[in-house]
Formats: C-alpha cells, structure tokens, sequence
C-alpha cells in the first residue's frame, strides 16, 4: 500500500516518514497574501532546504495552488519536486498540464479531485477519465472538499470511481488517521493512501506514535 503524508514542515518531519517507509512526503508552499499562519505553509527557501533534504527512497511532492502556469514551472524549476499535486485552485487545464510535462518529463504528477455531497458520480468519473486517458498524470487522488481538514467523505462514492476507473493508481485522502484507515482500505480498496492532520500534533509537526500506528494499521489488511 502506498502511503503520502503531506504536510512537511521540517527535517524531523522527513526523517520520521523515512523512518516509517513512507513512500511520498508533501509540501505546501505559503500563499502571497501570507494570510494562513501554519507551520506547514512554507516560504519559498524553507521549502527549497526541505525538499532538498527528502532521501532518494521518498518522491518529494510540491502541492500546486497557483494560478499562472508560467509561476508554476518557475516554482518547479527552483524548488526541484519529484512529484507536483494538482490542485483546485490552480484551475490548470489539460494543455497546462501538457505543457508542464513537456518541460519536466520525469516529473510525476497527481491530479485531486473532490468527493462532495450530492455529488454527480458520472461527472466526476468522466472528468477523471479525461485526465487518465490523457496519459498526462500517474495518479488521481480522491479528497474531502476541504482537503486538509481532517473531514472524511463518502466512501462509496471513492470505491465506485475506483471501480470505474479500471486499475487506475488511485489515492484516497480526507479524514484518515490511525483508528479508521482499516475501514477505508476495506471499503475503498485503493492503490495508495494520503494523509496529513491524522497523523499531526495540533502544532501541525509529524506525531511520530500516530504515523507509526497509521503505518501498521495500512498494512493489516
């Protein structure tokens, strides 16, 4: 089972995953505005040193948030992720996405989506497979509508799209922590886990006890 945990906020952090054989360590960079003051939204040179830092057993995943796709490889080229997160408030397109691997070929790429309430499932298959069948991305990951918020979502809708999706890798975020991953991996059966304030102390640092247990608890099965 593959496990990321998002949230990096500083060596220890790393060392603690790579301790724990995860295989995908995130990274949040600060917004402009700077009007989220959280330990895991990074400057720019703290992320640089931390990214850098990540061991070559890991891939080093930068969430992307911007909106300019020139920003974007700027921030990619500076930064040097193994991996980059799409997310919904970067309202990149498909030829964005094009785009960005065209100049960064052995960059991965992870494109999230959101299981919301009252959801389309066949809008938002759809719109997956548009993304899969590209060949454009090497995952999907499926999170709550407020990612980080340690809200879980319905997981029949996640289980559903993973069977429509025919093998695709698929992640599955939003709410996960040590007490109910047994459950999601049973409901979903996904290709990969993410996490991030189930496994976090209130200060937003790795818990070290919590991802151990988290770690154990996804290999039970």
């Amino acid at each position: 089972m593959l496990v990321k945990v998002c949230g990096m906020t500083s060596k220890n952090d790393i060392d603690i995953c790579a301790e724990n054989d995860v295989n995908i360590v995130g990274f949040l960079l600060q917004p402009p505005s700077n009007s989220y003051d959280r330990m895991d939204m990074l400057p720019l040179k703290v992320a640089k040193e931390l990214i850098s830092y990540v061991p070559s057993s890991m891939e080093s995943c930068l969430l992307i948030h911007l909106h300019n796709i020139d920003t974007i490889v700027e921030r990619i080229k500076e930064l040097k992720p193994t991996m980059i997160q799409i997310q919904k408030q970067s309202k990149l397109s498909i030829e964005d996405v094009k785009h960005i691997k065209e100049i960064f070929p052995e960059l991965k790429i992870t494109k999230t989506f959101y299981v919301k309430e009252n959801i389309d499932f066949a809008k938002l298959v759809n719109e997956i497979k548009v993304y899969i069948d590209s060949k454009l991305i090497d995952f999907v990951l499926l999170d709550s509508e407020v990612g980080g918020s340690g809200e879980v979502h319905n997981w029949d809708v996640s289980a559903y799209i993973i069977k429509k999706t025919e093998g695709f890798p698929i992640l599955l975020a939003g709410g996960l922590n040590p007490n109910n991953i047994t459950s999601a991996i049973d409901k979903v059966q996904p290709y990969g886990l993410d996490v991030m304030s189930g496994v976090s102390t209130k200060q937003y640092n790795k818990d070290k006890n919590k991802l151990k247990l988290f770690i154990k608890n996804s290999k039970a099965l």
